[in-house]
């Protein structure tokens, strides 16, 4: 599924590594967003097995039967030649944040600890709108945010570019 989302999309293609790990990374960080199932559950090696990695911070049966019950084409319509609005958002984000020189990617764990240190660290610069909490401001933002840091974005640079009334 992931190959097939992206196949048709030369930049998407040429800034993630070959390997279907990172394929499925630039997925994985949309189905997490929307609390959609891992569909890297359906990734194994050619003996049938699943990575070790995988198997400390996955249940591969509970996420294959998760994504199984879930309608896709609600999030990703028909994938880049006709995505749903949320989907369209999210492919315009990746797009602005891949680098034209070609990098390997962050993990998405060292992202994370990333954008959390730096949030943690500089949680009193942001601006948080009237009526809204800053877990759900930031929240709001935490995709592209995170997008960033994976493409080598200073987290700094990631917040002011992503959230509103950073300071």
């Amino acid at each position: 599924m992931g190959k097939n989302i992206i196949s048709k999309c030369k930049k998407i293609q040429n800034a993630i590594p070959v390997s279907t790990g990172r394929r499925f990374e630039f997925i994985r960080i949309f189905t997490k967003s929307h609390n959609l199932p891992d569909l890297s559950a359906w990734v194994v090696s050619t003996k049938g097995k699943h990575n070790k990695k995988y198997l400390k911070d996955f249940d591969p049966d509970a996420e294959k039967n998760a994504s199984a019950r879930v309608n896709w084409r609600e999030y990703f319509g028909n994938g880049v030649d006709e995505p749903i609005e949320i989907f369209r958002e999210y492919l315009k984000i990746l797009l602005q944040s891949i680098p034209v020189q070609k990098q390997t990617l962050i993990s998405e764990k060292v992202a994370t600890k990333m954008m959390r240190e730096f949030f943690v660290e500089n949680r009193g610069r942001i601006k948080v709108p009237p009526k809204t909490n800053l877990a759900e401001h930031v929240g709001a933002f935490r995709q592209s945010i995170l997008a960033d840091i994976m493409n080598h974005i200073d987290p700094e640079e990631a917040f002011k570019t992503n959230l509103p009334n950073f300071d």
